[in-house]
């Protein structure tokens, strides 16, 4: 990331593929945050129609990150679009008297996120510089994220043993192990 506010440009696009609740939505926003650009986020499934992508992508500031999650919701059509707005940043469309127009776009960043990077069709996938896969938490990562959520839940656990044991039977989802946290409080 650091060449990228080095030459003042846009990260190269990222796909995010794991299973559900394990922080692909909280990756992007720190790489937004680390970038100091905004984030703009939207599910796939919301993205119905052209005109809805366009709309999307002509509103981003230079260098912004357009995070879509579940991208293998994507419909065909809105694929298409998105081919030559992550390559060329720039949209090309044909006007009523049948010319053909291309609006040039602000340099953005496309994360996609998917539990189901098999679904996704090749040309979309080859699109994406860097393709990160989540491997599974270890029994010390999951000690340090039951940790910090009590931490922040103001949640006291002794002896500190208890954690290890939690952690020993919890799953390596950070989103069920925040659940957990919640439901000490009403221990």
């Amino acid at each position: 990331m650091q060449w990228a506010k080095i030459a003042q440009s846009a990260l190269w696009h990222m796909l995010l593929t794991w299973p559900s609740g394990h922080g692909k939505t909280t990756l992007a926003r720190l790489i937004a945050d680390d970038m100091g650009v905004r984030v703009h986020h939207i599910t796939a499934y919301a993205l119905t129609k052209p005109a809805d992508i366009i709309s999307l992508l002509n509103s981003l500031q230079p260098y912004d990150i357009l995070f879509i999650d579940e991208l293998h919701r994507c419909k065909p059509i809105i694929e298409e679009v998105l081919y030559v707005a992550m390559e060329d940043f720039a949209i090309d469309m044909i006007l009523p008297d049948g010319k053909p127009l291309r609006i040039n776009l602000n340099p953005f960043t496309l994360i996609g996120a998917t539990t189901k990077p098999e679904w996704l069709t090749a040309p979309l996938k080859n699109r994406f510089v860097y393709k990160l896969h989540f491997m599974e938490y270890t029994a010390p990562e999951k000690e340090r994220l039951l940790k910090n959520q009590l931490t922040r839940m103001h949640i006291r656990i002794e002896p500190a043993s208890l954690i290890s044991t939690m952690c020993t039977y919890s799953t390596s989802v950070p989103r069920e192990i925040g659940n957990l946290s919640k439901q000490l409080l009403d221990w």
